[in-house]
């Protein structure tokens, strides 16, 4: 069970590091793309600590 905590928190914060240069490129063309990554990224971290605290 600790096995499958630890990799969705470890793939949770790849997915992070992948997606943040991607938001940035998109930043510059769109407004809209600045809220959209802000509200990704702090669902996806709820998530990972939701994860980590159970």
């Amino acid at each position: 069970m600790n096995i499958i905590l630890d990799f969705g928190i470890n793939f949770v914060a790849f997915f992070i590091f992948v997606l943040t240069p991607f938001l940035i490129k998109l930043k510059s063309e769109r407004m809209t793309t600045i809220f959209q990554g802000i509200s990704m990224f702090t669902g996806i971290f709820v998530v990972g600590s939701l994860l980590f605290l159970t």
